[in-house]
């Protein structure tokens, strides 16, 4: 099984999209329309039916026809949402999350053959400090965790994308766990100056970590278009290689600028008018 094309580059910020939302008739349309608008703009867009998986082999049918009109877009990456609880919950709990979400790659639909597997797996709630509060070892966690990610992905023809969610600067040691860390998630008004941006290298506590390995996630915006599309500008601008700005607080809609972000983000990239 070959690996599903994903158009993207070193150098591309690609649109990050939390898609909390169950896939109810319509629900995904503003999605399915901004990438379609946007072919050479790259989605990694997360999918989470339950918290994770959910406790089936296979998400219901909804969900089924859902993903798979989405992964025929081959500017979109999906990956499958775990969380973690900050290194407090169970590894092997974690662990059968990702198989569940491996599993997936079962399910083959119509004669396209068009399945459901996910890309890799998003991982929420993931610890920024090395030790957690009761002495454990988080950066040992975390490797598990990954290696256990890339074992059973590669199995399956995938390459495993990894995305962490300590929703902070998190240390730099963690970054040689992950393809990508959020390394900002609050609300507009708690945002950073321009000249300090979510890019690890302006932070001492992980001094030199690649922008292009950082995500943020911007909610609640509450600017205007033109400061929006001003911050989308400098993100881009920075090498940040993921990022999401919502109206939304809680991922449960898509924001009002969900045009605007993807349509600003496609434009400092260059890749408007291809």
């Amino acid at each position: 099984m070959a690996t599903r094309p994903y158009i993207t580059t070193l150098s591309l910020t690609s649109v990050l999209i939390p898609l909390y939302i169950y896939p109810a008739p319509g629900a995904w349309g503003p999605l399915y329309k901004v990438v379609a608008t946007y072919p050479a703009q790259p989605f990694t867009v997360i999918i989470n039916p339950h918290s994770g998986p959910g406790g089936e082999r296979f998400p219901n049918a909804t969900y089924i026809d859902a993903i798979i009109k989405l992964k025929k877009f081959q500017n979109v990456r999906v990956i499958g949402y775990v969380h973690v609880s900050y290194g407090a919950r169970k590894i092997e709990e974690v662990c059968q999350d990702v198989d569940r979400y491996v599993g997936w790659v079962e399910h083959i639909h119509g004669v396209e053959k068009v399945g459901i597997a996910m890309d890799g797996i998003f991982v929420d709630e993931a610890p920024a400090d090395i030790l957690g509060k009761n002495g454990s070892d988080n950066l040992k966690y975390m490797q598990s965790l990954r290696s256990r990610i890339l074992k059973r992905f590669r199995g399956i023809a995938k390459d495993g994308f990894t995305m962490t969610n300590p929703g902070i600067i998190a240390d730099k040691q963690f970054y040689e766990f992950a393809d990508a860390v959020v390394s900002f998630e609050d609300r507009l008004a708690n945002y950073y100056s321009p000249g300090k941006l979510q890019t690890s290298k302006d932070m001492s506590k992980s001094p030199g970590t690649a922008p292009g390995k950082q995500a943020i996630i911007v909610t609640s915006f509450d600017g205007t278009e033109a400061r929006e599309r001003h911050l989308l500008t400098q993100v881009v601008e920075r090498g940040i290689g993921f990022v999401y700005f919502t109206t939304d607080s809680d991922y449960q809609n898509f924001g009002a600028d969900l045009t605007v972000l993807v349509d600003q983000v496609a434009r400092s990239n260059g890749l408007v008018g291809r």
